[in-house]
């Protein structure tokens, strides 16, 4: 099976989601979407979690119909994220797993900070790569 390229953009850096154009970063608000964010399956392989060879190696997954939400009250105490990056070809598998790092930029929301998110879900379909992330910053 051929590697899967997500765009043909070769960008090998960690799993970082929600990065923010600066000018966003100057305004929290309560929501944003499409901002961007990208996955790097490489870390799925080195943690056993799926086979070398799906994905092609040192090539991060690109994609911008995300949305994230401010914590905003004592109700809603958490920031969240989700990122759907569609997929070029099948990946030849589905899978849902909670075994990776999710950081969130924290800018878009007035935070001087990034966040390890401590829900994760990461999930692989045949047209898209989807991930839910949260953090709670009470």
């Amino acid at each position: 099976m051929k590697p899967i390229k997500a765009f043909g953009l070769a960008m090998p850096i960690a799993l970082l989601l929600g990065t923010a154009l600066p000018a966003l970063a100057q305004q929290p608000r309560s929501s944003f979407e499409d901002f961007g964010c990208s996955f790097d399956p490489d870390e799925l392989v080195e943690n056993g979690v799926i086979s070398a060879g799906i994905f092609e190696p040192g090539v991060a997954l690109v994609g911008f119909v995300t949305e994230k939400n401010c914590p905003g009250s004592q109700q809603n105490p958490a920031i969240q994220l989700t990122c759907e990056i569609p997929l070029d070809e099948d990946p030849g598998i589905t899978l849902n797993t909670r075994n990776f790092t999710c950081e969130i930029n924290g800018a878009q929301c007035g935070f001087n900070e990034t966040f390890s998110a401590s829900n994760r879900r990461l999930e692989i379909q045949p047209t898209r790569v989807t991930i839910r992330c949260s953090r709670s910053v009470d």
